[in-house]
């Protein structure tokens, strides 16, 4: 959980049940789905919330490597990588971060990482 940026990690993708990754103390939680992808995946949210139904905060998810949104990692988004990186294509908020791997930006680095993760060749550290 970065409080500061708002996002939250360390999902594995392609999870449906976040409980397994979270656990709020005297409160509950509450995630919406992407809307876009109707996934749980990079861009859906998670709102911390009282027992009482007090809304703490709310939470934007990441899942590195998934750019688009739908939760896991594939060719997708190896093609929306290599759209930004030829210039046709910008991402931004959380899928810019989804996409910024190893040396912190959307580069050639994190185009193989993400192609060698959509391919089953490694795992991109959550």
């Amino acid at each position: 959980v970065d409080s500061e940026s708002g996002f939250i990690s360390g999902v594995t993708p392609g999870s449906s049940d976040l409980k397994e990754f979270f656990d709020v103390k005297n409160g509950t939680f509450e995630v919406t789905e992407n809307t876009e992808m109707g996934a749980v995946g990079t861009g859906s949210t998670l709102t911390v919330k009282g027992l009482d139904g007090t809304v703490y905060e709310t939470y934007t998810l990441i899942i590195y490597g998934d750019v688009n949104g739908d939760g896991i990692i594939d060719a997708f988004d190896t093609s929306i990588i290599a759209l930004v990186l030829e210039g046709s294509y910008t991402l931004s908020g959380a899928y810019k971060t989804a996409g910024e791997l190893a040396s912190g930006k959307v580069d050639v680095e994190s185009y193989a990482q993400i192609k060698d993760a959509a391919v089953g060749l490694s795992v991109i550290p959550q």
